[in-house]
C-alpha cells in the first residue's frame, strides 16, 4: 500500500507558496494586488527563515557527528587509561576508583554530556592543569617514584614522561 506524503511540514508550505506565486503571475491579480504583495513579503520572510532553519539543522547534524566521533576517540582512551592503571596495580573492578571516577564499564555506556557530568569536579572546574589526553596520561603517570626512571632523589623535574619533563 502505498504512503500519503504528509502535506504538513515547513517544505511543504515553501513549496506552495511558491506554486501560488507563480500562478498569480500568470493571471490578472490587480484587485488583490496590494493583498498578494503582503503574501509575497511573508512568504519570502518565510522561506528565509527555513532555509536558516535548514542550516542550523545541517549544522546541528555535523556537531552531532564530530561529538560521536570525539567519545569514540575518547571511549579508546578511557580503555587504554584503565589497562594501564591495571597494570600498574588497580583494582581491576575499577582502575579509576583512587580518582573518584565511575568503573570503565559505566564511563564508556554514557551519553557524552553524561560522562562529562561524571568526571570529578576537579576536572570540571576550569582549574588550571592538563589541557590534551596527552596532559592527562603524563599527570596520571606521575605517582612512579622518581628513582624508577633514574633520575636523582631530590629532583623536582624527576617524571618518567619525557613529555612532562
Amino acid at each position: 500500500m502505498a504512503t500519503r506524503k504528509s502535506r504538513s511540514g515547513a517544505p511543504w508550505r515553501v513549496r506552495r507558496g511558491e506554486s501560488i506565486l507563480s500562478a498569480a503571475r500568470a493571471i490578472d491579480t490587480s484587485l488583490v494586488k496590494a493583498r498578494l504583495e503582503r503574501f509575497e513579503r511573508a512568504h519570502q520572510d518565510y522561506a528565509d527563515a527555513h532555509r536558516k532553519v535548514e542550516a542550523a539543522e545541517g549544522q546541528l547534524r555535523m556537531a552531532e557527528i564530530r561529538v560521536e566521533t570525539c567519545d569514540a576517540v575518547q571511549d579508546k582512551a578511557v580503555a587504554a587509561l584503565a589497562g594501564a592503571l591495571i597494570a600498574d596495580g588497580q583494582p581491576y573492578a575499577n582502575a579509576f576508583a583512587p580518582f573518584g571516577a565511575l568503573p570503565i564499564s559505566k564511563l564508556t555506556r554514557l551519553l557524552p554530556r553524561k560522562e562529562a557530568e561524571a568526571a570529578p569536579a576537579g576536572e570540571r572546574s576550569g582549574r588550571a592543569g592538563p589541557t590534551s589526553d596527552m596532559d592527562v596520561l603524563c599527570e596520571l603517570s606521575r605517582p612512579v617514584p622518581p628513582t624508577a626512571c633514574g633520575d636523582e632523589p631530590g629532583s623536582t623535574e624527576a617524571s618518567p614522561c619525557p613529555r612532562c619533563r
